[in-house]
């Protein structure tokens, strides 16, 4: 969103970090010139709703790794309140050769607006090597069942997956 892409702007030059480059996409599945979704312009603690319609040009982060050149990739994070299954499915070469750690959060309620479930987000990243961890405890894999079931009702939670590679090697 504007709001979001405005803001990490002002705190890249806040924290003085001229060695970060923002580009601004949304991120999912397929590559599109224009995409309009409704983004949030902040989240308010009164639960006031703050989205609007924008056009935005989205991309594939398995695209994006491609047209940037990017060698290696080691570490994505995504908090896309529910689209994270979309996200990741635009970055399966990414996540097949390059292995990054990942860091996203589940939220069975946003997932089940798009027809998934926190069970089958894990099974589907099961199938490319990946481990998960509670943010608290980077030592201890869960198993994508556990995972799915430590999540409080009506909660999300933050998962950490390491692939079990040499660069992403989930710990033992």
């Amino acid at each position: 969103s504007d709001w979001a892409y405005d803001r990490l702007q002002q705190n890249l030059e806040l924290n003085s970090m001229p060695w970060i480059r923002a580009d601004r996409y949304a991120v999912g599945e397929l590559s599109k010139a224009a995409e309009t979704l409704s983004l949030p312009r902040g989240y308010r603690l009164d639960g006031t709703v703050t989205a609007t319609e924008q056009t935005v040009e989205m991309i594939a982060l398995d695209d994006y790794v491609e047209r940037a050149g990017i060698e290696q990739v080691a570490f994505v994070k995504s908090d896309t309140d529910g689209m994270e299954p979309f996200v990741l499915r635009g970055a399966e070469r990414t996540l097949r050769e390059h292995h990054p750690t990942l860091l996203f959060e589940v939220h069975p309620d946003c997932l089940g607006k798009v027809g998934w479930t926190p069970s089958q987000l894990f099974a589907w990243l099961d199938k490319f090597g990946y481990r998960f961890y509670g943010e608290d405890d980077l030592t201890t894999p869960m198993e994508p069942r556990e995972a799915a079931d430590r999540i409080p009702p009506g909660k999300s939670l933050n998962v950490v997956a390491r692939a079990d590679t040499p660069h992403g090697a989930a710990a033992s």
